[in-house]
């Protein structure tokens, strides 16, 4: 297991760019129970920001953001070196928007008020393991909670 000085774990980081306050913690929360690393972006141009600035295994992007949209960091991504996978949600269940978004380069697409937190999980752990270009190790991504490793300090 790659660590940190041999002694802590290093964990997938994943960018997630929304503007919803309440559904930045829940998505927050349910990525660190994950055991995954999380960057929170609240809003588009903070997300483009951050992927010029670190390596990310994962983006779970809003389609609707203030000041860049979520098509607006996805075409950015796609001019990275090693863009990372990207997973599109949006309040509106419009089939153009899922078009675009595909047609884009994401990877899938969820509408908020129809997601159900077992396919994101499922979602998440399929773009981790198949990241083709890992910098971090996780032996954990699949296993319960209850497996999650102390650090030892």
């Amino acid at each position: 297991m790659s660590t940190l000085s041999n002694r802590i774990p290093i964990r997938p980081r994943i960018l997630i760019a929304e503007d919803d306050p309440f559904l930045i913690k829940i998505l927050k929360q349910f990525m660190e129970d994950e055991m995954l690393e999380v960057d929170m972006a609240r809003n588009g141009q903070e997300a483009i920001d951050l992927l010029h600035k670190k390596k990310y295994n994962l983006a779970l992007l809003d389609v609707n953001m203030p000041l860049k949209n979520g098509f607006d960091v996805l075409r950015e991504i796609s001019t990275l070196k090693d863009p990372p996978p990207a997973i599109m949600f949006s309040n509106f269940d419009r089939p153009e928007s899922k078009d675009e978004a595909l047609a884009l380069g994401a990877k899938d697409y969820f509408v908020k008020h129809k997601m159900d937190i077992d396919d994101l999980r499922r979602v998440v752990r399929t773009y981790i393991k198949e990241d083709p270009h890992p910098t971090v190790v996780h032996p954990l991504v699949g296993k319960p909670k209850t497996h999650y490793p102390t650090s030892e300090r």
